[in-house]
C-alpha cells in the first residue's frame, strides 16, 4: 500500500538580501571568507560541497571593510577606528588588534615571502605590519598622500607596493617609504575625477588596474609607464582577479558582466610583444553591481556583490552554482505539539502558527509550457509556438490559516546567534553576543503572551547552539569555548543540572547539536570532523564514544524517533546510519557524483517507514529507500569497513519533487506531514536599490 504524505509548503520567511563587500580565499584551508554589509564574516568550507561552517557576528560599532587570509589566520580592517583585527576562529572573537595611522582602513594586502601586511587608509597612509612567528607587530608607515588609498598590492619581491587612488597609480618603495613612480590615469571629463578601484601586480611587474571610466589599464612597474588599455566596460570596474598561471584575468563591476581576458603574443616589425584580448564574458551571474572576485582553483571563480549571492563559475565563465544570502543552519525550528515554527533573522525572531488542512482536497489546473524545442503546436494564425500542456494538481483545503503570533527583536538590535522553541511551544530562547534571553510563551485562548524569565542563573551565558529536550523540560546550550550546560525548566525559573567540558572530545566549534525523543542520547558534532555520543544515566550525561572520524565535517544530524539509530550527512554527501546501542555502521549509501556540489543541510525520517531517508539538496526533495536485500552485516566502528559494490545497490535514490523557489529548510511534522520552507527569489531583491539597466536590442 502506498503511504500518503502531506507536503506542507511554507512561504512566510522573508529575509532581506545582505550584500557582500569582499571575498578572501585560503588555499591552505580551502575556505572562503565572505564579508557582508552587516559586517558579519561567514566562513565557507569549499573542501567538498560548499556550506557555511561558522559565522563571526558583525556589529555596527566595528564596521569592517575587507578581509584577508594569512596562511590559516584571518584578518580584517575596520573603517570605524578599530584598526587591524585578527580573529580567533575557534572562539569567534577578536584575538589581536592594532590601531592604524590614518584611522579608517580601506584596503589590505599580504606578501607571503616577507610575512608583511600593507593597509591603506582614508587619510592617505600605508601601514606596514609584520605577521611572522604567529605574531602581529607594527613596522612602519609610508609617506602620506593627499587622497585616500583605495587599493594596494605588493609586487612579487615584496620590496614595493602599488597603490591606486584618485587620478593616479603610485609605486612605493617600502625601504625608503617614498614614491618611486607616479602614473596619471587621465580623465574622460576634466571636471570628473577618475578613481582607481582595483589593482593587480604580475610576476614581471606588469600592473593591471580597473577604474571608474570602465577601463582596464596595463602599466610597466619597472619604468612607471603605461603599456596598453582596453575599454572593458561602460561603467566602473570594481574588481579584478588574476589566474594562478597569470595568463588570464577576470574583471567586473557596475555593469554586472564578468569578462575574461587572456594574454597572447603578437609580432609586429619582427618584434614580439604581449597583448591582452577578451576571451569570454558572462551575463546574469548577478542582478546588481559585482564588487568582488576571487579564484578558488585553477578552474573556478567566485563573484559576489550587492545582491548577496555567491556565484561560482568555471574558468570559461559557464555558471555552476548560485548560492543565496541565507543564514547558517538552523534558522527554522518547529514546535511539533503546538504546531508552531520559529524563524530566525539577523536581529529578530518570528513565531508562526502553522496552517492545518482538511481531509477534503481540490484540484487546480496548471498550465506548463514545454521546454522541448521539438514539441511545437500551431495556433489559429498558423504560427508555431511551444506547446502548452494542462495538468492538474491536488491540494488540501485549509481549516486553519497560518498566522504570525510573535515578532521579537533583540536588545539593541544585536545579531541573533541562535534561537529555539520548545516542542510544546511554551518556551522560547535566543542568544546574542552579550545577552541570553528566555521567555515563557503562553497561548491560552489563542492570545499570545510573552513573559520574560528574569531569574536566570549566572551559569547561563551567551551561546552559539541551543536546544530544548523533546519533553520541553530541559534546555541545552553550547558556547564558543565548547562548554555545554544543561538546565531544568521549572514553572518560572531555571535550575542548573550539569556542565560538560567538550574540549577533550572536540578540538573545534560545535556546529550541530541534537537530542533523542526519549532524551537518552545527546549528540554533538564539531568542525574537526568529530561526532560524539552521550547517554543519560542518573540524570547526568556521560560520554560513550566518538564515532569514526570522517574526512569532512557533518552537515546534518538526525536521530530516529523510536530506534537508537543516528543519521549523519557529511559535506561530501555521504550519509551514514549508526546503531548507537551496538556501535556499528548500519547503512551507508553513496550519492551520485553530480550531486556533490550541493550540501545536504536537512535530513528527516518517516516515523512509520524508517527505511526511507528524506533530505533536501539544492531545491529538491530526495528520498533514499532501502531495498529488500538490506545489508544486515554489522560493520565494526573500530575497523571502519566500507560497503562493497554489491552492498551499494541495496537502496534506491530518487528526486521526488523540484521547486521553482529556494527550498531552504525541510522538516518532518507529526505522523504524515512534511514541512518545506520556501523562499521566493523576488522577495530577496525588494530592499535592494535599482540596478543599472542595459538596453538590449529588440526590447523596450
Amino acid at each position: 500500500m502506498v503511504r500518503e504524505i502531506k507536503l506542507h509548503g511554507i512561504k512566510c520567511y522573508n529575509i532581506l538580501a545582505r550584500g557582500i563587500k569582499h571575498l578572501a580565499y585560503s588555499k591552505e584551508l580551502s575556505k572562503l571568507a565572505v564579508l557582508r554589509n552587516d559586517f558579519s564574516i561567514e566562513i565557507w568550507n569549499f573542501t567538498n560541497a560548499p556550506f557555511i561552517e561558522r559565522v563571526i557576528p558583525g556589529t555596527i560599532d566595528c564596521a569592517l571593510e575587507q578581509v584577508c587570509w594569512i596562511d590559516k589566520r584571518l584578518f580584517s580592517i575596520s573603517i570605524s577606528g578599530f584598526g587591524l583585527i585578527e580573529w580567533d576562529l575557534k572562539t569567534l572573537s577578536v584575538k589581536r588588534k592594532l590601531m592604524l595611522t590614518g584611522d579608517k582602513g580601506i584596503c589590505i594586502d599580504y606578501h607571503k615571502k616577507t610575512q608583511r601586511i600593507a593597509v591603506g587608509t582614508e587619510e592617505g597612509f600605508i601601514n606596514i605590519f609584520d605577521v611572522s612567528d604567529d605574531d602581529l607587530q607594527y613596522v612602519k608607515i609610508l609617506d602620506r598622500q593627499d587622497n585616500r588609498i583605495v587599493c594596494c598590492k605588493f609586487n612579487e619581491s615584496g620590496d614595493s607596493i602599488v597603490s591606486g587612488s584618485t587620478d593616479a597609480v603610485k609605486i612605493w618603495s617600502i625601504k625608503t617609504g617614498h614614491v618611486i613612480h607616479k602614473m596619471s590615469t587621465g580623465r574622460v571629463d576634466k571636471f570628473q575625477e577618475t578613481i582607481v578601484w582595483c589593482v593587480q601586480v604580475l610576476k614581471d611587474f606588469t600592473i593591471i588596474t580597473g577604474d571608474s571610466r570602465g577601463r582596464v589599464t596595463f602599466w610597466d612597474g619597472n619604468i612607471g609607464t603605461q603599456i596598453d588599455w582596453v575599454q572593458a566596460s561602460n561603467e566602473d570596474i570594481m574588481c579584478l582577479t588574476v589566474s594562478e598561471d597569470q595568463n588570464s584575468f577576470f574583471c567586473s563591476g557596475v555593469e554586472q558582466v564578468v569578462r575574461k581576458y587572456v594574454k597572447i603574443t603578437n609580432t609586429r616589425d619582427n618584434q614580439k610583444f604581449d597583448q591582452w584580448i577578451r576571451n569570454a564574458k558572462r551575463y546574469k551571474l548577478h542582478t546588481h553591481d559585482i564588487l568582488t572576485l576571487t579564484m578558488i582553483s585553477d578552474y573556478q571563480i567566485v563573484s559576489a556583490g550587492i545582491d548577496g549571492f555567491l556565484s561560482i563559475a568555471s574558468n570559461e565563465l559557464k555558471i555552476i552554482e548560485r548560492i543565496g544570502p541565507f543564514l547558517k543552519h538552523p534558522f527554522a525550528v518547529t514546535a511539533d505539539e503546538a504546531r508552531l515554527m520559529l524563524l530566525m533573522y539577523t536581529n529578530y525572531i518570528e513565531v508562526w502558527k502553522l496552517a492545518e488542512a482538511k481531509d477534503e482536497m481540490e484540484e487546480k489546473l496548471l498550465r506548463q509550457q514545454s521546454n522541448e524545442e521539438t514539441d511545437l503546436e500551431e495556433d489559429d494564425d498558423g504560427i508555431l509556438k511551444p506547446a502548452v500542456t494542462n495538468t492538474t494538481s491536488q491540494y488540501y483545503k485549509m481549516s486553519v490559516f497560518p498566522e504570525k503570533y510573535l515578532e521579537l527583536r533583540s536588545k539593541g538590535d544585536e545579531t541573533v546567534l541562535c534561537a529555539t522553541i520548545s516542542t510544546n511551544g511554551k518556551w522560547i530562547a535566543y542568544s546574542t553576543l552579550t545577552t541570553m534571553r528566555l521567555f515563557h510563551f503562553d497561548l491560552e485562548n489563542n492570545k499570545p503572551q510573552l513573559i520574560r524569565i528574569k531569574n536566570i542563573p549566572d551559569d547561563l551565558s551567551t551561546c552559539i547552539q541551543m536546544k530544548f529536550s523533546c519533553d520541553s523540560n530541559s534546555l541545552i546550550t553550547v558556547d564558543s569555548k565548547r562548554i555545554c550546560k544543561i538546565f531544568d525548566l521549572c514553572s518560572n525559573e531555571l535550575e542548573h543540572r550539569q556542565t560538560i567540558e567538550l574540549n577533550e572530545y572536540h578540538n573545534d566549534i560545535i556546529h550541530h547539536l541534537t537530542i533523542s525523543n526519549c532524551s537518552k542520547y545527546l549528540i554533538f558534532a564539531s568542525l574537526y570532523n568529530n561526532v560524539s555520543v552521550w547517554t543519560l544515566k542518573k540524570k547526568k550525561y556521560t560520554h560513550v564514544k566518538n564515532l569514526p572520524k570522517h574526512i569532512c565535517p557533518a552537515t546534518a544530524l538526525k536521530l530516529h524517533n523510536s530506534k537508537p539509530y543516528l543519521l549523519v550527512a557529511y559535506a561530501n554527501n555521504r550519509i551514514i546510519e549508526f546503531n548507537l546501542e551496538e556501535l556499528y555502521i548500519q547503512f551507508s549509501p553513496y550519492l551520485a557524483e553530480d550531486s556533490s556540489r550541493h550540501a545536504i543541510l536537512d535530513i528527516c525520517i518517516d516515523p512509520e517507514n524508517p527505511d526511507a531517508i528524506i533530505f533536501s539538496q539544492k531545491n529538491s526533495i530526495n528520498i533514499i529507500k532501502r531495498g529488500d536485500g538490506e545489508n544486515d552485516a554489522k560493520k565494526s566502528v573500530k575497523k571502519k569497513k566500507l560497503q562493497t559494490d554489491e552492498e551499494k545497490l541495496k537502496y534506491t535514490h530518487r528526486i521526488v519533487k523540484k521547486f521553482d523557489t529556494y527550498l531552504i529548510h525541510l522538516e518532518w511534522l507529526g505522523e504524515s506531514e512534511l514541512l518545506a520552507l520556501e523562499m521566493n527569489p523576488v522577495s530577496l531583491m525588494e530592499n535592494l536599490p535599482a540596478p543599472l539597466r542595459r538596453k538590449v536590442f529588440g526590447t523596450m
